[in-house]
């Protein structure tokens, strides 16, 4: 099997396994279709935590990364607390470019100003910032209503779910997942490359967080 077809295997095989841990845990289905009017709900929340009369766990952290002078201008190491590779949990990739849009459109005129204003801000970028803070904070509020949890089980969900988020929610462009009359499940892949995979094969490691081979 050639490399590329060795990768496409690979990645299908996770992206069912990780569907088996979705059901397992009662994540929800995401209504993608009405997803904006859904973060239009939290505008409050978002505008309290840029002016800085909510405290934020991310935003925190990354006051200690500036400070000390780590990873400064470089969001490309940065690592919020509580994320796997910059995911926002269970809402993927997908949800993560979905509500940085949102997020940008929604507050351009007080990003604006705050990148001039905000020594944080202003030492990650604008779009950095909002991906470091203000994603994760809106993550954490969706996952509160989803799960119906408290916020410190939210972040925790976040945590432990970003894997399976990642795998689940990709990029809308990065795979087309094809039903076959059988139930087996195909993923095809940017470059038109598919395999059928039926393992579901994961475990939990110690700390609840999913391992997919």
């Amino acid at each position: 099997m050639a490399t590329k077809e060795q990768l496409a295997f690979c990645t299908a095989h996770k992206q069912n396994a990780a569907n088996s841990v979705w059901t397992s845990r009662n994540y929800p289905t995401i209504d993608w279709l009405n997803f904006d009017s859904r973060l239009a709900k939290y505008h409050a929340d978002l505008e309290a935590i840029f002016d800085l009369r909510i405290e934020s766990t991310y935003r925190k952290e990354l006051e200690r990364q500036v400070a000390t002078g780590e990873n400064r201008n470089d969001l490309r190491n940065y690592h919020a607390p509580g994320e796997h590779n910059q995911v926002p949990g269970y809402y993927g990739l997908r949800g993560k470019s979905r509500m940085l849009e949102h997020i940008m459109h929604a507050f351009g005129v007080k990003i604006k100003r705050l990148a001039v204003t905000d020594g944080v801000m202003a030492s990650m970028g604008p779009s950095g910032y909002v991906q470091a803070v203000l994603v994760p904070e809106l993550a954490v509020r969706l996952i509160m209503e989803d799960m119906d949890v408290k916020e410190e089980k939210a972040r925790e969900i976040l945590k432990e779910s970003a894997e399976v988020g990642g795998l689940v929610n990709v990029e809308e462009e990065e795979r087309v997942i094809v039903k076959e009359e059988d139930g087996q499940t195909s993923a095809i892949d940017n470059n038109g490359m598919q395999e059928t995979q039926e393992n579901n094969d994961w475990h939990e490691d110690d700390d609840g967080v999913v391992v997919l081979y």
